[in-house]
């Protein structure tokens, strides 16, 4: 496989990231477009994620991305290999890479070797991630009238999802999916939430997310498991989501999915960055924060641990115990290392070992941001929409 763009007004998108990263580029694609119906987009993304966009009209081309995570080097295939997509980009009239805009761009850099590549990102979450792509895209933001992003369910996807969700007549389908990739931004009461549902509506279709390979229905009349296929996963699970009357979600990209979709009602948790820097532009949309609430809140961060918690954690170890972390974060040699603190090179290596799992366990611990959050805080919005939709039927 090879690409040599020869066309004038060839447009190059890059972005390697989550799977919201990805959709919300749809809305600067759809600008792009709409400012110059004649421009061709090529849209590189995660491997993973080309069959959410390969249906696009957006979009003349999806092409998979690898990033070599060793020198963090973005690849594409290439013939029998994968080429750096450094290669392809004099070919393209226009280049947007999101790399070197989001997530190299961040103020908090020099932290990344302590608290990891998420430091890198954090100007994403002082601003409104589209307004913030769209200027990236030297598009004026206040300029641009339908921020909304794009997804399209095919219909045989849709018939599929009807037929497995299989709602009781006259039921209400809600859908619940609060995981995360950060620890920070997942609700983990997620099971608490049927009993509260049922208790309001008796009469509900709950959807309920279980892993990346199957969703959970629940009725009163008992359980039924949908299990998708591996390589339709995520397109059945936002074919799923198109079912749905109300969905009740993390700040995941299933979220912006949903958005995507444009039929769904949404319930957003936001724990670590005020929602407005991401559903500013969102139809149908309530948000649950925790901002306010907490003397970190919002800590404006979205890394895998909760700062807070690595803090404690780190408190909690022991005087030898931070020493050994601390030599590990010298690049010594270990025999060299091992001869500061009168042990052996393989006596280190365990006591390390032992230091660092009980950081990352202690780290694990449920932050403080999340346990605010609180089951009856998410039916207070779910009771909102159902009042809402009873007044307009009253009107």
């Amino acid at each position: 496989m090879g690409y040599s763009p020869t066309a004038r007004n060839k447009w190059l998108i890059c972005r390697f990231g989550g799977i919201g990263d990805a959709v919300i580029l749809t809305v600067i694609a759809k600008e792009i477009k709409r400012l110059n119906p004649q421009a061709q987009i090529h849209f590189c993304v995660p491997e993973h994620q080309i069959g959410l966009f390969n249906n696009l009209s957006l979009f003349e081309k999806v092409i998979p991305t690898k990033r070599f995570s060793h020198q963090q080097i973005d690849c594409i295939p290439f013939e029998d290999g994968w080429i750096s997509i450094e290669c392809i980009k004099p070919h393209y009239d226009i280049v947007i890479d999101y790399k070197f805009s989001i997530e190299n761009n961040g103020q908090y850099g020099n932290l990344t070797g302590k608290q990891g590549t998420f430091m890198l990102t954090q100007n994403s979450n002082y601003q409104n991630w589209i307004d913030l792509s769209l200027g990236w895209a030297d598009i004026d933001p206040e300029t641009v009238f339908d921020k909304r992003p794009v997804y399209k369910v095919e219909p045989e996807e849709e018939k599929w999802a009807k037929r497995a969700v299989n709602a009781l007549p006259n039921s209400k389908v809600i859908g619940l999916q609060l995981t995360a990739s950060s620890l920070t931004r997942t609700f983990y009461a997620q099971e608490q939430l049927p009993r509260y549902i049922f208790e309001f509506d008796p009469d509900a279709t709950i959807v309920a997310y279980a892993n990346d390979l199957s969703w959970v229905v629940l009725t009163k009349f008992g359980p039924k498991r949908i299990t998708l296929e591996q390589d339709k996963a995520l397109r059945q699970s936002a074919a799923l989501i198109s079912q749905m009357d109300y969905f009740i979600c993390a700040d995941s990209g299933f979220a912006h999915i949903a958005q995507a979709i444009g039929t769904v009602k949404q319930i957003i948790i936001y724990t670590t960055v005020p929602g407005w820097t991401r559903a500013k532009y969102f139809t149908k949309t309530k948000t649950v924060e925790t901002a306010g609430k907490l003397p970190c809140s919002p800590c404006f961060l979205i890394h895998r641990y909760c700062p807070v918690n690595m803090k404690r954690a780190e408190e909690q170890l022991s005087d030898r115990e931070r020493q050994v972390m601390s030599l590990s974060q010298q690049n010594l040699p270990f025999h060299q290392a091992a001869l500061q603190l009168n042990t052996t090179p393989e006596g280190l290596q365990s006591e390390f070992q032992a230091a660092n799992a009980k950081m990352q366990g202690l780290a694990n611990i449920v932050p403080d941001c999340i346990l605010s959050i609180t089951p009856e805080m998410i039916m207070e919005k779910l009771k909102e929409f159902y009042e809402e939709e009873k007044a307009l039927k009253v009107a």
